[in-house]
């Protein structure tokens, strides 16, 4: 599948998390959800509207993926110059 713009990831913080951090100021949470497996999500520019939504480099993103179900922690690695933001990420698995 691919990213749609009509399910954006949503902030969760930008308060007292985002007074220590990165050069930026700090970082923001935001939480995703969708059927992309976490392998997806982490694809090249997959978030096409990060920076006008204020994604920035080091914000943490909490990434559900309710096909599986599984649940990602992963941080902004890039914004490019279109805006677009790539994921790295860690699976979280249940045992």
């Amino acid at each position: 599948m691919a990213y749609v713009v009509t399910n954006p990831p949503i902030k969760v913080s930008a308060g007292a998390i985002a007074d220590f951090g990165s050069s930026n100021g700090g970082y923001q949470e935001w939480a995703y959800k969708s059927a992309d497996a976490i392998a997806t999500v982490k694809g090249a520019a997959y978030f096409t509207n990060a920076a006008s939504l204020g994604m920035l480099v080091g914000d943490k993103v909490t990434v559900v993926d309710t096909a599986t179900p599984a649940l990602s922690i992963a941080f902004v690695l890039s914004v490019n110059a279109a805006g677009a933001a790539t994921l790295d990420a860690t699976p979280l698995t249940a045992t």
